[in-house]
């Protein structure tokens, strides 16, 4: 017997697979740095600074980016999804007005500069250069 169920991506958001080709490795690693509490984990990051290890073995997948992305988000209003055809999205999924917490964004625009302010933080993506990236109707679907 097998199962199959529906995903959906749906809201304000940034196709991270189109990141990856930007990502600085030194602010990937420092943002790495910046979220974790291990200290052992922390050292190994610190080490990374001076090797040349490509960034694709700091970050091994896109979901992991998502993830990363998710935490430097400290509002916590920002989410990750993917398709299952490959491709992963970071988004706010806009709310019902009863259910917004404090944290919301009140406006479209807070919604692209919480996108930005995350992006930016392991990017060499300007400010406008990530606002072309953002997709203000973004709905994505796939079967898994």
């Amino acid at each position: 017997m097998s199962t199959c169920h529906w995903v959906n991506v749906e809201g304000i958001g940034i196709k991270v697979n189109e990141l990856s080709g930007f990502c600085d490795r030194e602010k990937l690693i420092e943002a790495c740095i910046k979220v974790n509490e291990d200290e052992g984990e922390i050292a190994v990051l610190r080490e990374l600074l001076t090797n040349d290890m490509p960034i694709h073995e700091i970050v091994d997948s896109y979901e992991d980016l998502c993830g990363l992305l998710c935490v430097l988000d400290d509002t916590g209003s920002l989410t990750y999804g993917d398709n299952n055809d490959g491709d992963y999205y970071l988004y706010y999924q806009p709310k019902y007005p009863w259910y917004m917490g404090p944290n919301e964004p009140k406006s479209l625009k807070e919604v692209h500069q919480r996108l930005i302010g995350v992006v930016k933080q392991i990017t060499t993506l300007s400010d406008t250069e990530i606002e072309e990236l953002i997709d203000d109707d973004l709905y994505e679907y796939g079967c898994g």
